[in-house]
């Protein structure tokens, strides 16, 4: 027998994460601001999140920056 804890043998990881890169982000964020021009980085980060992608809001919030994207004057 395995000495090893019921709760660790029927874990199970609740979601399938990678790590995106920057580049990556940076791509998703311009195809749904290309599709939703208007969006901030909240419901930006709220999209991804919805397509499957887990990512921090502040990680959005400075790629967006970085890179030009967001609200136009």
């Amino acid at each position: 027998m395995i000495d090893l804890p019921r709760s660790t043998f029927y874990y199970r990881a609740t979601t399938k994460t990678f790590k995106l890169s920057d580049v990556g982000l940076v791509s998703f964020i311009e195809d749904i601001q290309d599709e939703l021009p208007c969006y901030g980085y909240r419901r930006v980060t709220h999209e991804l999140r919805r397509r499957g992608h887990l990512v921090n809001h502040k990680r959005v919030a400075r790629m967006m920056r970085a890179a030009g994207l967001g609200a136009h004057d």
